[in-house]
């Protein structure tokens, strides 16, 4: 198991306050569940305005489908304010990167990203059933 680094140590500590039940994982990310689906935090690098929230492997996908869930990840990202989706080998997966003014600026947006990113990766789902 690792040690958190500072960045590591300041989510987990925030998710738990928040009602969450955070785990470092292997890579030393956070890691953690909302509404049922695995989120990810990036911890690693030495930026510390750089925030990364993750939602990955959620919709894989054969060669024939790659060009409908192109066209899909890019409807939802371009409909989308923070939200990027895209194709990763045969699956797909969805982030929030931002830019903060400071290492703790992603307090106040660390919910409304999250619910940014589910809410489109339910967008993603719904499109891609069409």
């Amino acid at each position: 198991m690792h040690t958190p680094n500072p960045k590591a140590a300041a989510y987990l500590d925030f998710l738990a306050q928040e009602g969450y039940r955070p785990r470092l994982d292997e890579d030393g990310d956070v890691a953690f569940q909302y509404q049922g689906g695995h989120f990810y935090l990036d911890t690693r690098g030495a930026d510390p305005q750089y925030f990364q929230l993750t939602f990955p492997w959620f919709h894989e996908f054969t060669p024939e489908e790659r060009p409908r869930v192109l066209e899909v990840a890019a409807t939802v990202t371009a409909e989308s304010k923070v939200v990027k989706i895209y194709p990763q080998g045969n699956d797909t997966m969805a982030t929030v990167e931002l830019f903060l003014p400071d290492g703790d600026a992603w307090r106040p947006v660390f919910t409304r990203a999250v619910r940014s990113l589910w809410h489109a990766v339910g967008r993603f789902r719904e499109l891609v059933a069409d």
